[in-house]
């Protein structure tokens, strides 16, 4: 009997901590809508943009248009994203006008204009924080490409976790910019930014430019679908996925209207084909220095060669000195 009790305080134990666990880990599942304003050094605020979200786990779907017409479309599996700029302005004047596309590694589009990115960030980086603790977001706005910038994140305290604030910084240098949740709600569970604002800063340490959001409408998700943006029409697709690894992007055709997945048969050649043909390029490089340091090491030897077989000459042929 004392057995069985011990028994069933253990299971009761270890459900409290497996659904106590998820619990506390519930990810984001909502779609809002909201603009962005832009206000320069000047003083001057303007609308910058409008934007939606649709978010379940680590999958989101990002849409935004801005003040001038441009549309952009970005969505991620949790493992890679992929951005879609539709041209309308110039499809509006030629139909013809291809769709410009790019997929690259990550939730987080490191092609994607900072409006895409920083929806991505305020709405959607739950997932992504949880299983990386040192979280560094590469920014359209810091190139970081370069190598320059680290960040501090300081998350929410709720089961979402969604960033609270985080800064950018150059090191030994001041602070680059700051992302900041002003006014929150609680949906579902997760503290969610009613706005947010990011500050740019200049080398003096003072604001050149901000950004604020601000969502107008928050719903539970009603988007069913791949979280992954519409190919239609003429397109062009451009591969990041293997940058890190060849230091270049290719373009991607024949993807008969859908994108390609990292074990697509075809794209997986492709991969094969420039890997091959960087390798070899490396290679010739290498080759082409090696032979450079030999030649010109030789050229320096026979240099020197011909120097002294000149000064000899020379001695040999003066005429004698007076005593």
């Amino acid at each position: 009997m004392k057995g069985g009790r011990w028994m069933l305080i253990f299971w009761l134990t270890v459900g409290l901590l497996i659904f106590g666990r998820a619990a506390a880990g519930a990810l984001p599942d909502y779609e809002l809508q909201g603009k962005i304003t832009r206000t320069m050094g000047t003083g001057n605020t303007s609308n910058w943009c409008d934007f939606s979200i649709a978010v379940s786990g680590p999958k989101s779907l990002i849409s935004v248009l801005y003040f001038n017409g441009e549309y952009f479309v970005c969505g991620t599996d949790g493992e890679d994203s992929y951005l879609l700029n539709e041209m309308r302005p110039a499809r509006a004047r030629d139909p013809e006008t291809s769709q410009v596309g790019g997929i690259t590694s990550g939730p987080l589009s490191a092609q994607a204009s900072a409006p895409v990115q920083l929806t991505w960030i305020a709405y959607a980086s739950s997932a992504y924080l949880a299983d990386h603790k040192q979280a560094t977001f590469p920014l359209e706005s810091f190139q970081e490409k370069n190598g320059v910038i680290s960040n501090k994140i300081i998350r929410f305290a709720d089961s979402g976790r969604l960033p609270q604030m985080i800064e950018w910084s150059y090191p030994g240098r001041n602070l680059a910019a700051r992302y900041t949740s002003e006014q929150t709600t609680n949906f579902l569970g997760t503290t969610i930014p009613v706005s947010w604002r990011f500050d740019f800063y200049g080398p003096d340490g003072r604001v050149f430019d901000v950004l604020r959001g601000t969502i107008t409408n928050l719903s539970p998700r009603s988007y069913v679908g791949t979280f992954l943006p519409k190919l239609e029409g003429a397109f062009r697709l451009t591969e990041w996925r293997l940058e890190p690894e060849i230091g270049m992007a290719f373009d991607v055709s024949d993807v008969d209207g859908e994108w390609p997945q990292k074990d697509d048969p075809e794209l997986q050649r492709m991969w094969k084909i420039y890997r091959a043909s960087y390798n070899q390029s490396k290679r010739g490089q290498a080759l082409r220095y090696k032979w450079g340091f030999i030649l010109a090491g030789g050229l320096f030897v026979v240099l020197i060669i011909s120097g002294d077989v000149y000064l000899l000459r020379r001695n040999d042929c003066a005429p004698p000195r007076l005593p």
